[in-house]
């Protein structure tokens, strides 16, 4: 769907690391990847933010390393398909509760020192 004229006008833009379609942040899903190794979809979590437009993106994000781009930093050694799938559900909405023990990534602080958030 493109951009009206208003809509570029009066809205952040943001671009998403899976398609790099431009589009209204307010149509696009902010991931964080938190010091912890854990990925939060929060548009006002601290850190650096990769844009996805939606599930159908995660999977070109992860082939280009929009990832590693966005947040500055390589993306946990645990971060595999299942985390891939549970990151694809939950922009789909089906999953909405992220519970600490489903998401964290093993060996997600190991760069957290190297690489701090802005």
């Amino acid at each position: 769907m493109p951009i009206t004229i208003a809509e570029r006008e009066r809205v952040p833009v943001r671009t998403c690391v899976g398609c790099r379609q431009k589009l209204p942040s307010a149509r696009l899903r902010r991931c964080v990847l938190s010091p912890e190794g854990i990925i939060l979809l929060d548009e006002s979590e601290a850190g650096r933010g990769a844009w996805l437009c939606g599930p159908e993106c995660v999977d070109a994000a992860v082939q280009r390393r929009a990832f590693e781009r966005a947040w500055r930093r390589p993306l946990p050694r645990a971060f595999d398909e299942t985390m891939i799938e549970d990151l694809q559900r939950r922009l789909r909405g089906e999953d909405r509760q992220m519970r600490h023990d489903e998401t964290q990534l093993e060996g997600g602080d190991e760069h957290a020192e190297e690489h701090p958030s802005t």
